[in-house]
């Protein structure tokens, strides 16, 4: 199943295509960074969303991310 991502400020809402088809702004997943500087880069393959903001790297997996129990790693 592959996702679209939309970048919100720190936020990334993430949308699987094979699932829904809602145009942004709504979405299925919201992951937030966890900091006050927006998303300068992000990207995809797979399942797997890398994105930079301010000076940490962000790895999530989008297939079993929970915004209830945030497991993203943080460089």
């Amino acid at each position: 199943m592959s996702y679209t991502a939309v970048v919100d400020h720190q936020m990334i809402n993430l949308t699987p295509l094979g699932k829904f088809m809602m145009p942004p702004p709504m979405f299925e997943k919201q992951v937030d960074l966890l900091t006050d500087e927006p998303c300068r880069c992000i990207y995809m393959y797979g399942n797997t969303l890398v994105a930079i903001a301010g000076n940490s790297l962000f790895i999530v997996d989008a297939q079993s991310y929970d915004s209830k129990k945030p497991n993203h790693i943080t460089i």
